[in-house]
């Protein structure tokens, strides 16, 4: 199984790729979440856990408003 991360920041939707494990997924997530949110990121988990970056991603891209 593959799991995908994305976020939305406004009215843009960011697919962050796909993941062996929910674990990366999440953590990409909240890699996003602090980069565009900072302080006031809601993430899965604490500051102090980040390992996993959108950059580790299998695949990732921008998904345009319409396109999802």
């Amino acid at each position: 199984n593959k799991f995908r991360a994305e976020i939305v920041v406004g009215r843009q939707k960011y697919s962050l790729g796909t993941y062996a494990t929910a674990e990366s997924a999440a953590r990409a997530y909240d890699a996003k979440a602090r980069e565009e949110y900072g302080a006031f990121a809601i993430t899965n988990f604490g500051a102090r856990e980040v390992s996993a970056t959108p950059g580790d991603a299998e695949d990732c891209r921008t998904i345009a408003e319409g396109d999802a």
